[in-house]
């Protein structure tokens, strides 16, 4: 228990260095330099579409290949590629476990690596959607994060993609579906049960639906070109907004999961938001989080096969 704390301490340091680091002006005169500064491309007095209609309107087209899916998407000026991605082999007589990764993850898919392990491949189908324009940090910069109607189509087709997947493990199967995500991959989770509310259980972890409000955080306002402007436009403000209707989900089927200690994410806004549900909080923060995995599968395993590792 002491080595645990001790270890936990050890990383909280650490990502609080690195994060002081990033947040320096040397860093930012660097990103200007580059030109990249995030939203770069976006008008601040732009009539952004909404989340919701985003996700109803956006086509797509579907490659197979052996294991992965890639489907194709061109909406509104902006075009990408997102892919399902089959990790083992499929067995319908598994449940099936879809994970989407935390933004910038251009190598897939590390971040599930960090969350699982052996044991839990053998219990699950695993099938990880990886997110359009994330091969490199520059697409990140300049085809996912350079503008609203970007980065809407972007997670509008992780949203449907997360659906086809499910909708194919329920064609072939009748255990249950768990959909989980780390960061924009929270956001991703937690955006299909209010839209979607079709899986078993989630487990959104480190993010809330609002993602344009994740964003757009006081925090962020050095990164952000004319961020003072953007939080005024109030299309972009209501863009990923839930209705009422949308909130009244049922609340025994998801958990999310929170860094106490998570600045990347607000962890006020984030409980602000999900009050009134099983909120799992870790003394951790946003990439630390990953310490807790071991705790996290177990409370996986907990809801879906009512035991632990």
């Amino acid at each position: 228990m002491i080595a645990s704390l001790s270890k936990d301490k050890i990383a909280l340091k650490t990502e609080k260095k690195i994060l002081s680091l990033l947040k320096k002006e040397e860093l930012n005169k660097l990103l200007g330099r580059y030109n990249l500064k995030i939203l770069k491309d976006q008008t601040p007095d732009e009539k952004v579409a909404s989340f919701g209609n985003v996700l109803n309107t956006i086509e797509f087209s579907t490659e197979i290949t052996k294991n992965t899916w890639s489907l194709k998407y061109k909406h509104n000026g902006t075009k990408g590629t997102t892919k399902i991605i089959f990790q083992n082999n499929f067995d319908s007589k598994k449940p099936t476990f879809i994970f989407h990764h935390g933004i910038a993850e251009s190598v897939h898919p590390i971040h599930l690596k960090a969350l699982t392990n052996k044991g839990f491949y053998d219990r699950f189908n695993i099938i990880t959607i990886r997110a359009s324009n994330h091969s490199s940090g520059k697409d990140v910069f300049f085809k996912f994060l350079n503008s609203f109607n970007s980065l809407t189509s972007s997670i509008a087709m992780s949203v449907k993609a997360t659906e086809i997947a499910l909708q194919f493990h329920k064609n072939l199967s009748s255990e249950s579906v768990v959909i989980c995500g780390v960061s924009l991959g929270g956001a991703v989770a937690s955006l299909h049960y209010f839209h979607f509310g079709s899986a078993n259980f989630y487990f959104p972890a480190l993010a809330y639906p609002d993602f344009g409000e994740i964003l757009l955080h006081a925090s962020n306002k050095n990164l952000i070109k004319n961020h003072k402007l953007l939080c005024k436009n109030k299309s972009i403000k209501r863009c990923f907004k839930l209705s009422y209707r949308e909130k009244r989900k049922r609340r025994n089927i998801i958990y999310p999961i929170l860094g106490e200690y998570d600045n990347i994410v607000d962890y006020s806004q984030s409980t602000k938001f999900w009050r009134g549900y099983k909120t799992i909080t870790y003394g951790t923060g946003h990439h630390s989080i990953f310490l807790k995995r071991k705790q996290i599968r177990e409370l996986i395993y907990k809801k879906v096969f009512k035991t632990t590792a």
